[in-house]
């Protein structure tokens, strides 16, 4: 890729989706190999479409890449689920066998 293509697909993108040129550059760090626009576009359909961690409903229009979780409630409840299944394996690694 020559010098400045990567930055003029940048610019590109961020104008056809409307998001700033510095969203776009995240992306691009989070997914070195989307070089071209239509990569880029492309990662960018895929962030749309995600789904919560959670309850599997699709995360809310105009999401950041490192949103997981549709609501508060949602990243609570995962997280007190992931503490409850640490502490069943420490308990079953501690039981007499």
């Amino acid at each position: 890729m020559a010098r400045g293509e990567l930055s003029a697909s940048v610019r590109e993108v961020a104008d056809r989706l409307g998001v700033s040129e510095r969203t776009v550059w995240r992306w691009h760090a989070a997914h070195p190999l989307a070089a071209t626009a239509d990569d880029l576009i492309n990662l960018a359909d895929e962030i749309e479409e995600r789904v919560c961690a959670s309850c599997h409903t699709p995360l809310p229009p105009g999401v950041t890449i490192r949103r997981r979780f549709c609501d508060p409630t949602c990243r609570v409840d995962a997280h007190r689920a992931k503490l409850a299944r640490r502490r069943f394996a420490a308990a079953s690694r501690h039981q007499p066998g």
